[in-house]
C-alpha cells in the first residue's frame, strides 16, 4: 500500500488529470502488484473554479456538506479497483461555496456484522451534525464513528471547505 501512494504521488507530478494518474498507477499495480486489489479515490480541487474533478476506483464514495449542513454523497458508480480496472472516468461536481468536501477510509464506517450501508448512513448523519470548522468536523466524525471501539482497520479524514466567491455562472 505505501508504494502505491509513493508511485500516486509521483505521478501526479507528471500529469494530475485523475483518469490519467489512476490508469498510470494501475499499470503499476498490475506490474508489481500481481494479486493487488486496490481502491483509490484520486480528484484535483480548484477552489477558484469551485470544482472537484475525480476518478474512482472501487471506493467508497465522497460526501458533500453544504453550508446549511445537508449531507449527500458523490455516488457515481465506481470504476473497478486498481489492478482490475481497464479505464477510469472522470467526473466533475461543483462545490457551492461553504460546503465541506470528505473524503474517508472504509475503516471509519465498516462495522463487523453490519452492512456498508449502514456505516454510510451513520457517517451521512453525524456529518450533518458535526461542526463546520474542517479540523474540529474531522474529531467529530472520528469520535462519533469511532464510539470508543477499538479500531480495526486504519482510519483517515480529509474534509476542506470552500469559502469565498464562487466565479459567476
Amino acid at each position: 500500500m505505501a508504494a502505491a501512494r509513493f508511485s500516486l504521488r509521483a505521478l501526479a507530478l507528471i500529469d494530475a488529470r485523475p483518469d490519467v494518474v489512476l490508469d498510470r498507477l494501475n499499470q503499476v499495480v498490475r506490474v508489481f502488484g500481481k494479486d493487488a486489489l486496490i481502491t483509490a479515490l484520486y480528484g484535483v480541487l480548484d477552489p477558484h473554479a469551485h470544482t472537484w474533478t475525480y476518478a474512482s476506483a472501487g471506493h467508497l464514495p465522497a460526501l458533500l456538506r453544504t453550508a446549511d449542513g445537508s449531507t449527500s454523497f458523490l455516488d457515481a458508480p465506481p470504476d473497478p479497483p486498481l489492478g482490475t480496472a481497464d479505464t477510469f472516468r472522470v467526473r466533475e461536481v461543483s462545490i457551492p461555496d461553504g460546503s465541506t468536501l470528505v473524503l474517508y477510509t472504509d475503516g471509519l464506517i465498516e462495522r463487523r456484522g453490519e452492512s456498508l450501508a449502514e456505516g454510510l448512513r451513520r457517517l451521512e448523519h453525524h456529518s450533518s451534525e458535526a461542526p463546520g470548522e474542517p479540523e474540529a468536523f474531522c474529531d467529530s466524525l472520528l469520535g462519533a464513528l469511532r464510539e470508543d471501539k477499538a479500531v480495526e482497520d486504519d482510519i483517515a479524514i480529509l474534509a476542506v471547505t470552500l469559502t469565498g466567491a464562487s466565479p459567476p455562472g
